[in-house]
C-alpha cells in the first residue's frame, strides 16, 4: 500500500449513538450578515435544531473528521427536488459527550450531496471552516480547514470505530463552571 492508496482519516465515518449527541443546531449561512458570526448574540435562534417540538427531526447519521451525514425527517423536505440543497452552506453547532468535558464545535459546512430518504432528506456536509472564540477580542472567528478536517472529531470517530464504550461520568466529580456555548468551543 502506498501513501496515495492508504485510507485517509477523512475516509473513516462512524455512527454516533444519539445519547452522545448533546446538541445539534444549524443556521443557513446565507442568511447571516458579516458581523453575525463574530458576535454570538447576533446569531439568534438556530433555524434547525434538535427541538422535539418542531415539525422536523434532525438525526446525525454519521460523522467523520471532515464532514457528517445529517438526516432531516420532514414531509415537506421529502417533497423537494433532488439537489435543492447542493452547495448551500450551514453554520453547524455540534456538541458531543465524550471522555471528560463535552466536545463543542462551531463549523461552517457545505452541502456536497442531498438525497431524498424515507420521510425526509439526507445531507452530506463537508466541514470547510471551524469557529473559534477569541477571548481577547470577545468574538467568534472562522478559520479555514483546507480539507484537513477537525482533529478532535477524528479522535471521536476513531474511538467509535474501535467500538469502545463511552466513559461514564465519575461519581462525586464537581460540576464545571457554566460557560456560554461559544466559550466552550473545542
Amino acid at each position: 500500500m502506498t501513501a496515495a492508496t492508504a485510507p485517509q482519516r477523512r475516509d473513516y465515518r462512524a455512527a454516533i449513538p444519539p445519547a452522545r449527541v448533546l446538541g445539534l443546531a444549524l443556521w443557513f449561512a446565507d442568511t447571516l450578515g458579516p458581523g453575525d458570526i463574530a458576535d454570538p448574540a447576533e446569531l439568534g435562534a438556530p433555524q434547525l435544531d434538535r427541538d422535539a417540538s418542531r415539525a422536523y427531526h434532525l438525526h446525525l447519521a454519521n460523522l467523520s473528521a471532515s464532514g457528517m451525514n445529517l438526516r432531516i425527517a420532514s414531509r415537506k423536505l421529502h417533497a423537494t427536488r433532488a439537489g435543492a440543497f447542493a452547495g448551500r452552506r450551514f453554520l453547524v453547532r455540534l456538541s458531543l459527550a465524550g471522555d471528560g468535558e463535552p466536545l463543542s464545535l462551531l463549523l461552517l459546512a457545505e452541502v456536497r450531496r442531498d438525497q431524498r430518504v424515507e420521510g425526509g432528506v439526507e445531507l452530506a456536509l463537508e466541514f470547510i471552516a471551524r469557529g473559534r472564540f477569541v477571548r481577547a477580542a470577545r468574538s467568534l472567528h472562522l478559520f479555514p480547514l483546507r480539507g484537513r478536517g477537525v482533529d478532535r472529531l477524528a479522535a471521536v470517530v476513531c474511538r467509535e470505530c474501535a467500538q469502545t464504550a463511552p466513559a461514564s461520568s465519575a461519581p462525586g466529580r464537581a460540576a464545571p463552571r457554566a460557560v456560554a456555548w461559544y466559550e466552550a468551543l473545542g
